[in-house]
Formats: C-alpha cells, structure tokens, sequence
C-alpha cells in the first residue's frame, strides 16, 4: 500500500502519533471561547435529523459494498443499555468514521476529531450535524467541550475518541492510546466502549477489482473505572486495560504476536 514504508520507517522511530496523510488547514471555522459544540437551534436540529437518516439509510450499503464489513461483539454493546460511554478506535480508514458511526449508532454517537476537520461550508456544515466535536481549540473552547461531552454523556450518549490521534490508512497494529479518552470516562464516571478494526485478505472480485482489504469491527466489552483508586491513577489504569484488550485482539485475530519493528 502507498503509506507502508512511511509508517514501518515511523513505527521504527516510534512516532506512532505522527500523520501520515497531509491536510489543509485553510477555510477551517475558528475554536475558541464562542464555538458552539451543541447548537441547539431549530435548523440545526432539523440539519442533523436529515443528515443521520441520510447516513443510516445509506452508511450501511457503503461500509458493506466498499469494506465487506463485519460486525463482531454486539453483546458488548447491548451490556451498556442506555448509559452513556467514552468509545475509542484504531484510526486506520479515511471513512471509518461512518463505520464507527453505524458500529455504536448514527444518532448516539458524537465524535471527536482534529479542528483541521472542521471546515467552512457545506461539508462542514454536515459534518457538525452528524455530530463532530473538534479538538484543538484554546483553553476556553476545551472547556466548552467538556461541558457538552459531560451533557451528552449523562444522557446515554457516546462520545468517541481516537486514541492513537493520527490516521495511518490500512496499519494493522494498534497504536501507543493518548490519555485524553480515559480522562474523560474517569471524569464523567462513565465506561469506555472499545472497537478495533481488523483488515482481511481480499478475494476473488474484490482483489480482481484491487478494492480495499475487507473490514472486520470487534466490539470489546466495556471497561468502567477501577474506584478503588486514587483519581489521578483510573485514566492511567484505563488506558493500560484498553491497550491490553487492543492487544489481545490483534492477536487473536492475525495469529501472531504484537511487535513493533
């Protein structure tokens, strides 16, 4: 694939949250103290209800056309009911956000990104409706996500992260986790989801038709924060369990041991 000797030269140098794939950060909407992360106007509302009926209806039939995907560990999903949770992923497609999406529910997950993402116009525009929540902003806009993420979770929303920050299309192995996720399941006192995208070998019109390698999602089982310790060590602690569950799947599925080069 096109990135494989960019990421095995990075992943030589551990530079695991390093971006692989180049973005412009021009035309983007400013992140500050008067960014609204949960607009909650009457043609806001009506946007969002369009755009996730549009990707509910439509997600589905292009992650199954384009991917071949594979959902497995529902049950995991199904133990949270309605509580809200903290859900994480590899960060391994350009459009694996819509699988993520159709993976834990188009309307009840809101996702976190880079505000190099969050783009002026139309595009933009969708992509706040459908429930994205920028990073990156100064002090005063951080502080407005956590407000609207705590809102969210306290009513049975997902909000998801991707530890590992940058995408590295089609990379198998699971990276080194950012702690931002897990501070903000300790903080709200809520579970982290985890899913992990696992790639196949492509087969018969698939690889005729040089498609992507199909996808596999796995659902973990939740993981809630240890309370019998200190707060400033449950984020530590969750991270350390979500990388040893990434782990696990990784080699159960690939049939070999996790190591980095």
């Amino acid at each position: 694939m096109k990135y494989d000797a960019l990421h095995e030269q990075l992943e030589k140098e551990g530079r695991f949250d390093q971006y692989t794939v180049p973005f412009n950060t021009s035309n983007t909407v400013k992140v500050d103290k008067s960014y609204i992360y949960l607009d909650k106007k009457w043609y806001k509302k009506l946007l969002r209800g369009f755009d996730i009926a549009v990707m509910a209806a439509l997600g589905p039939l292009l992650n199954k056309i384009w991917y071949g995907l594979k959902t497995e560990g529902r049950e995991n999903k199904k133990m949270l009911k309605k509580s809200g949770a903290v859900t994480i992923s590899n960060h391994v497609l350009t459009l694996d956000s819509l699988i993520i999406k159709q993976t834990f529910g188009f309307a009840r997950t809101y996702m976190t990104g880079a505000k190099h993402n969050n783009k002026r116009g139309l595009g933009g525009d969708i992509l706040r409706a459908g429930g994205f929540l920028p990073l990156n902003g100064d002090f005063a806009a951080y502080k407005n996500l956590i407000a609207a993420s705590s809102y969210l979770l306290k009513n049975g929303k997902f909000v998801h992260f991707n530890p590992e920050q940058a995408m590295w299309i089609g990379y198998e192995k699971p990276r080194p986790f950012k702690p931002g996720a897990f501070k903000f399941a300790v903080n709200n006192n809520v579970p982290v989801l985890p899913m992990i995208i696992l790639f196949g070998r492509p087969k018969g019109l698939r690889k005729l038709l040089h498609m992507p390698r199909p996808v596999t999602v796995k659902i973990l089982k939740p993981l809630y924060p240890d309370l019998t310790l200190d707060k400033h060590l449950r984020s530590i602690d969750l991270l350390k369990r979500a990388q040893d569950e990434y782990k696990t799947a990784y080699e159960e599925y690939y049939k070999k041991p996790l190591t980095y080069l």
